[in-house]
């Protein structure tokens, strides 16, 4: 489909502007994370949404599905860099111990790792063996809502329209096994 390139050049651009941004602002790191945890929030949704409209007659939407899911690996697999090499600056010692004062960071890794089986496991000929691992992101996404949740101090409006992106996809599920 002539839209999966697309799809990638998009991801490809947004990264390359939240770059040129992240070198003229104020707090890089605050910044790096806003902009890596959101963005692979929102290829997430995306992805999300592209499969639930395909279900009620966008067919044509269905193939973006593993390329929006894949960019939403990647911005997750930053996102965790960013913690790991930058935070915390790749010492494990550190890391433990943010894990054990801040919970949060525990569901995001949950989280994150249930993506990264998913991207592993995303080619073609290996989707079939795969498609309960796959299932699993609909826990993923309930682990990923509690990181955002937990890490802010308040909830902004992105918060709200996460939460309400993942009600319409649990309901559209509901939904589509209904009938």
């Amino acid at each position: 489909m002539v839209l999966t390139p697309f799809a990638w050049i998009l991801g490809g651009g947004v990264l390359v502007w939240g770059f040129a941004t992240f070198l003229h602002t104020a707090d890089p790191l605050a910044f790096a994370y806003s902009f890596t945890g959101l963005g692979a929030l929102t290829w997430l949704g995306a992805c999300l949404l592209f499969g639930l409209l395909a279900r009620f007659g966008f067919r044509k939407l269905f193939p973006l599905r593993r390329s929006f899911g894949l960019l939403a690996f990647w911005y997750s697999l930053l996102h965790a860099s960013v913690f790991f090499g930058l935070d915390v600056e790749g010492r494990w010692e550190l890391a433990i111990e943010a894990f054990w004062e801040k919970p949060f960071l525990l569901l995001g890794l949950l989280g994150f790792f249930i993506l990264c089986g998913m991207a592993i496991t995303s080619f073609r000929a290996l989707q079939p063996r795969f498609f309960l691992w796959h299932q699993g992101l609909y826990l993923a996404l309930i682990l990923i809502l509690g990181h955002v949740v937990l890490a802010q101090k308040t909830l902004g409006l992105f918060a709200y329209m996460l939460a309400a992106v993942v009600l319409l996809v649990f309901a559209g599920r509901l939904r589509a096994r209904r009938r």
